[in-house]
């Protein structure tokens, strides 16, 4: 057994700025020292006396950028390169590095992640799902080793959210120092609860502190994760900030008049490295020299074939955990599997054929996470395949009954509820929807690559939808790329070609729309250039009733993640996943699943607020001046 002591995180490394944190690090005395965040660009490389570099420097630099920035990498003791053979195994993806330690006399054997996630309001931080899908993979890829840790900065704030939902009885209780929750740490916490990992803040009660530190105020964003089963490996964790250090060692004097401190505090801690014989090297290596030639031991073996059975995926969850995992509750769970049993039960004997609720559980995880078939395959215990198939046969099979939950308003009841839903709102009257249409990321497909390119820069599908007052699809439209313009899916939509043929007037309603629509007598957008008062009122209550649509995208994404970041299909297939997770929010929203920042109260009203009739020319502008005088001046 030895003892290795980690450290993580000075924070903002470059060429110039080496003196006062080479000093900062040299005073922990740790033998593996993890940096994030560093500003080195190209092959550039940091120097410390007794330690050797390993670096990952981001390749993707934004062409305006003043400098680099959000590099990762390690400082290595020398001493450790006699006792283990230290390989880079991954350096795929900006902002994750990582390191693989295989001890020279024995099978032991340990990788070290060093991490950095941009903040979110960063352009490089705006897809945290594709950061942590790729640690997760890494760790499924590696899990033969006896021990892997995360270090670095998250940028995420957990909050009191609990990482350890299959908590262990080595693992303590973790004391909340910071409250506050941002998005990036539900994306942390969804990915520790996946990898079955544990953050070490927070349950060395004497030693913890802030790790992030600034006049913007102070944070807890920098984390040591490691697996829940290994947390008695890890000792002594401590948060030391950089002017504690700087006081205690004396080093004010490296400070210049236009230098500061690193913001983020110096994590440490001891960790136990088990099965390694160190001192005794010599004797290892004779033993080495006795061994047999060729290692019967290390021959591949014939996989066993496993069967699954019908276990179920709920049965030792609270419902808690389930909305965790699947974004619903156990009792919306069985309704979704009654309403597609049906044409997802297999018309077999065989005991191992999926079940319903086994189908329609992966699909939801997959929904819910965004994750790749293969982690999704390994978490449940499915092969990766068999994901595929069952996340296409409910995707398919929602689609079937589509037409049951997402339906727009034709009868007189209907619109009446309708209308009155949304003046309840903000006082627009005749209001039967709010339309726009949202981006999902995708890959660039390998057909017609350039009209999936959409304005901002990234390949995507366009899709139109419109919600009612409660948030609710009442309508959409998903099966255009990326470049194509939101007002020329809605004139070319069975919508439009509706409302063409059946809107008689302001009394059969309308949809409100943003600027990048026509103006029509069924479609009422701002005013452009709004000088008198009665204009600007209008402005205002329009751009308050139409903002439910934003909530509802933002709703959806958030509750089915695969639709928030880069989709790893086809665009048709992506189409139709958008299709599922939209028959689903309106099953959630129906069966009033919680959801963070998902509020409401519904009131009824029986009547409709009474619109005078318009009798001048029947055309959105004329229309649009009637309702703005009328009501708002």
């Amino acid at each position: 057994m030895t003892k290795v002591f980690l450290t993580s995180n000075i924070t903002g490394w470059t060429l110039r700025k080496c003196e006062l944190r080479r000093n900062i690090l040299n005073s922990t005395k740790c033998d593996l020292i993890c940096i994030s965040e560093t500003h080195l660009a190209g092959q550039d490389e940091l120097s410390v006396s007794g330690y050797t570099w390993l670096g990952h420097n981001r390749t993707n630099i934004h062409r305006n950028a003043p400098k680099a920035s959000g590099g990762v990498g390690i400082l290595i003791k020398n001493w450790i390169f006699k006792y283990f053979k230290v390989s880079e195994i991954d350096k795929s993806f900006d902002g994750a590095f990582g390191i693989k330690f295989t001890n020279l006399s024995s099978d032991t054997k340990f990788i070290i992640f060093v991490c950095y996630l941009p903040p979110e309001n960063s352009s490089r931080g705006r897809d945290a799902q594709s950061f942590f899908a790729h640690l997760l993979t890494q760790i499924y890829t590696y899990s033969d080793c006896d021990n892997i840790l995360l270090l670095g900065d998250f940028n995420s704030r957990i909050g009191a959210l609990s990482e350890t939902l299959c908590l262990t009885d080595n693992v303590p209780k973790r004391d909340i120092l910071d409250k506050s929750i941002n998005q990036h740490g539900h994306e942390f916490v969804d990915f520790l609860n996946e990898a079955k990992f544990c953050v070490l803040n927070g349950r060395f009660a004497l030693n913890d502190n802030f790790t992030s530190i600034s006049r913007k105020g102070k944070a807890v964003v920098d984390y040591i994760c490691v697996p829940q089963d290994s947390f008695n490996d890890f000792r002594n964790f401590k948060v030391l900030t950089t002017q504690d250090i700087v006081d205690n060692n004396n080093l004010q004097g490296l400070i210049g008049d236009k230098s500061k401190l690193p913001d983020h505090s110096v994590i440490t801690c001891e960790f136990k490295i088990t099965h390694c014989n160190l001192v005794n090297n010599t004797e290892s290596s004779n033993q080495s020299n006795t061994r047999s030639r060729h290692r019967l031991d290390r021959i591949p073996q014939r996989k066993e074939r496993i069967f699954r059975g019908m276990v179920s995926h709920l049965n030792n969850l609270t419902d808690n955990e389930m909305r965790i995992r699947y974004r619903f509750g156990r009792d919306s769970i069985a309704y979704i599997c009654n309403i597609v049993g049906d044409k997802l039960r297999r018309s077999t004997a065989k005991e191992t054929a999926l079940t319903v609720e086994q189908q329609v559980c992966i699909a939801l995880r997959f929904y819910a996470s965004g994750s790749f078939l293969q982690v999704i395959g390994d978490t449940m215990g499915y092969d990766k395949a068999t994901v595929s198939r069952a996340v296409n046969d409910v995707t398919n099979a929602l689609l079937d009954v589509k037409d049951n939950f997402i339906q727009w308003p034709k009868d007189i009841n209907s619109k009446n509820r309708m209308k009155c839903g949304f003046h309840r709102q903000m006082n627009f009257p005749n209001v039967l929807g709010c339309i726009d249409c949202t981006h999902i990321k995708i890959q660039g497909p390998s057909e017609d690559e350039a009209a999936f390119v959409n304005r901002k820069g990234f390949h995507s599908v366009n899709v139109q939808a419109v919600c009612d007052y409660e948030g609710k699809f009442t309508n959409i439209s998903a099966n255009w790329p990326g470049s194509t313009h939101d007002s020329h899916i809605f004139n070319t939509s069975n919508l439009c070609h509706y409302l063409e043929t059946n809107n008689r007037g302001l009394a059969d309603g309308l949809i409100l729309g943003d600027s990048g629509y026509a103006c029509r007598p069924f479609l009422m957008t701002p005013y452009l250039n709004p000088r008198e008062r009665h204009q600007q009122r209008f402005n205002r209550a329009h751009s308050s009733t139409r903002s439910i649509i934003e909530r509802a995208f933002g709703i959806l994404k958030r509750r089915f993640h695969v639709l928030h970041s880069e989709v790893r299909m086809k665009p048709e297939k992506v189409c139709r996943v958008f299709g599922a997770c939209a028959v689903l929010h309106n099953i959630a929203l129906t069966r009033n699943e919680p959801l963070e920042d998902v509020c409401g109260v519904h009131v009824q009203q029986d009547q409709p607020v009474q619109v005078p009739n318009f009798e001048g020319e029947q055309d959105g502008r004329h229309i649009r001046e009637h309702i703005a005088r009328v009501f708002f001046n």
